[in-house]
């Protein structure tokens, strides 16, 4: 749904102040419509561990020039410090009609967007989806090892010198 964000916890492998806020990095699926633009956003950890504060303080659209594979969005020139304790990596979806598929034959509604490839990878729930109404609630979907569902997102940070 246009609007709807999903944000990954990027968690600090040390406590000091670390730098700048390299690169974010989304793993963009095959299915829907992978070149579609979304909204990059960065937020830093709100007080109950949801994103707060928006780290960006600018509107960044960006499309992945293909599906099925990482794209990442440099951000070295906005020269974001990252949080000690954390922040969140978000992509927020577009509403473009234009963009949107033709209808077909099969039931079921059609993806309008690209999609965010899941992992099962950790062992606990750092996604935290947003929905207008709804607000943020933490993703806490577990497979049958209970290792948690989370976004396949990513941000690279350089350290302070």
């Amino acid at each position: 749904m246009p609007g709807s964000q999903y944000a990954l916890f990027v968690q600090s492998k040390r406590r000091a102040t670390l730098g700048t806020i390299r690169s974010a990095s989304f793993f963009i699926g095959e299915n829907g419509v992978p070149t579609h633009p979304f909204h990059l956003h960065l937020y830093a950890a709100g007080a109950q561990g949801q994103p707060g504060l928006d780290l960006l303080g600018q509107d960044i659209v960006v499309a992945a020039p293909r599906g099925n594979h990482w794209f990442t969005i440099d951000l070295t020139t906005y020269k974001i410090p990252a949080p000690s304790e954390g922040f969140f990596v978000a992509m927020e979806w577009i509403a473009d009609n234009a963009q949107a598929p033709a209808n077909t034959a099969h039931e079921g509604p059609e993806p309008e967007a690209q999609t965010l490839r899941p992992t099962f990878e950790f062992k606990e729930s750092l996604t935290w989806p947003y929905a207008m109404g709804v607000g943020w609630q933490l993703l806490t979907l577990q497979d049958f090892q209970g290792q948690h569902f989370n976004a396949m997102a990513k941000a690279e940070v350089d350290k302070i010198r």
